[in-house]
């Protein structure tokens, strides 16, 4: 793509899983990437969360049933809770159509649970300090605890880093508030 129509560096912006590619691919071509905005990045080998602490037995047994039951309804509300809701908000806090959008978008890749996923990439999370670009690292306040603490530790092993916590948003802020994250991106291409 980039090769396709970029006419130089480019910026990356990731969330999540897309926070992921973006490092990866930043650690692989840094010639290519001027900039980097990550939302709640995930990290390639990065140690794996404590779901049970992050989220509750309850809570982790109750998906595990209806993952089991194959109630794909039943796993995309969870989801729902966790990530578009936020561990600390609570359920159905989001609501209207950008939870029909969520729902809708998130039963996608559950329905296709089954087709091959990912290939992993090699680890990117020993090697964070070479990526020497501007970054712009944000995490929601109502996000999950591992998340937040991993946005403050991305953004303080990244040599040129600026951090950001949204209040009063959890795991997706381009939903709950797609004005807020514009700014915050713009003011950060704006910036020397």
């Amino acid at each position: 793509v980039l090769d396709a129509c970029a006419t130089g560096p480019a910026v990356l912006v990731g969330n999540s899983q897309g926070g992921r590619v973006a490092i990866d691919f930043a650690l692989r071509r840094p010639d290519r990437v001027e900039r980097l905005v990550l939302i709640a990045p995930a990290i390639s080998g990065a140690p794996d969360p404590d779901w049970d602490a992050e989220l509750g037995h309850e809570l982790v047994e109750a998906i595990e049933a209806a993952e089991e039951r194959e109630d794909l309804d039943e796993v995309n509300r969870y989801e729902a809770r966790v990530w578009l809701d936020g561990a600390a908000g609570p359920e159905g806090r989001i609501g209207g159509p950008v939870r029909e959008l969520f729902l809708a978008m998130n039963l996608v890749p559950l329905r296709n649970a089954s087709a091959p996923g990912p290939i992993d990439p090699p680890s990117a999370y020993e090697h964070l300090e070479r990526l020497e670009m501007p970054a712009l690292v944000i995490v929601g306040a109502l996000d999950l605890p591992y998340q937040q603490a991993g946005a403050r530790a991305l953004a303080e092993r990244l040599p040129d880093a600026r951090f950001v916590e949204l209040g009063g948003m959890a795991h997706l802020p381009q939903l709950e508030a797609p004005d807020t994250l514009a700014s915050l991106i713009t003011e950060f291409l704006a910036s020397k």
